[in-house]
């Protein structure tokens, strides 16, 4: 855009001024510092209100690293879960779909699921003592006993999905967009559509979703954000910055974002990692109380 045009651009609409001032600070890393290194690996793919909308959040954590996990470079990480102190994973990409009861201390798969037909894994849960897999746009539910993986059952779900977590009796699965959708894991039909947003502005990319301690905690996707959502009205009450959490030497392609949440509950503590990554960190949340 040429610079005549911008002006005038500025001075018919007084919105557009403000949105150059937002970008102009967060170059200057003051107001938007916080927005920065949110999205310090990213390729500012992410949308905008979701860069600007978190220098507004009340309650940014911190986190302490309890212990660091080896984790197979070669899993595309969609979900994460706990069941019975053995952690699972679900991965993504035609072809590699699956999912995968792992050994923490060593990273490598003790039982993989046997799917043969071709689909994109997504997020993982757990309801009535089975594993639950969604998958992205196949509009399939697959259900896998914990001991053995072997298939339980299939359900359709005509709606894309990408992350899920289980409160109650209830599913809750992401599409990517700002709305968290509850569903009846008997027959998958959406029983309530909760919006997420923050100071009022509708935050989208949500991802792979853990329920902890009363919170949903969500990944941003494309950021290595995480936001903590109040489950009753879908407001953000905080927000955990990872991007430094892989050390940079380790860093991979872009593809390769943070995606993966579990949190055990007798370690009161979140497992975290993230497509392609080669570790798994245990970590702690803090509140920053500055």
């Amino acid at each position: 855009m040429h610079v005549p045009k911008l002006l005038l651009y500025c001075m018919k609409d007084a919105s557009f001024f403000f949105l150059l001032l937002i970008l102009f600070l967060s170059k200057l890393g003051t107001a938007g510092e916080k927005i920065q290194t949110c999205f310090a690996n990213d390729k500012s793919k992410a949308p905008l209100a979701l860069k600007t909308a978190f220098s507004l959040a009340s309650k940014p954590y911190h986190y302490q690293v309890l212990a660091r996990f080896p984790h197979r470079t070669s899993a595309f990480t969609e979900g994460l879960v706990f069941y019975k102190n053995n952690l699972y994973e679900s991965t993504g990409l035609l072809g590699e779909s699956r999912v995968v009861k792992l050994n923490l201390n060593t990273g490598k798969a003790l039982v993989k699921s046997n799917i043969t037909e071709i689909y994109f894994g997504e997020g993982l849960t757990v309801f009535k003592q089975q594993l639950v897999q969604i998958s992205l746009k196949k509009g399939k539910v697959l259900f896998f006993r914990p001991d053995n993986l072997q298939l339980i059952k299939e359900m359709k779900f005509e709606h894309e999905a990408w992350g899920s977590t289980t409160i109650e009796n209830r599913l809750v699965i992401s599409d990517g967009s700002s709305n968290l959708l509850f569903i009846n894991p008997e027959d998958f039909k959406i029983n309530k559509i909760l919006k997420v947003t923050l100071q009022d502005k509708k935050i989208s990319g949500l991802n792979e979703l853990e329920f902890a301690e009363g919170n949903i905690y969500a990944n941003v996707w494309p950021s290595n954000c995480i936001v903590e959502i109040n489950p009753s009205n879908g407001e953000i009450t905080g927000w955990l910055d990872l991007s430094k959490l892989l050390p940079e030497e380790d860093l991979l392609p872009e593809s390769a974002v943070l995606n993966g949440i579990a949190y055990h509950k007798q370690k009161h503590s979140f497992f975290i990692t993230g497509k392609l990554w080669p570790f798994i960190y245990q970590i702690k949340l803090q509140a920053n109380d500055n």
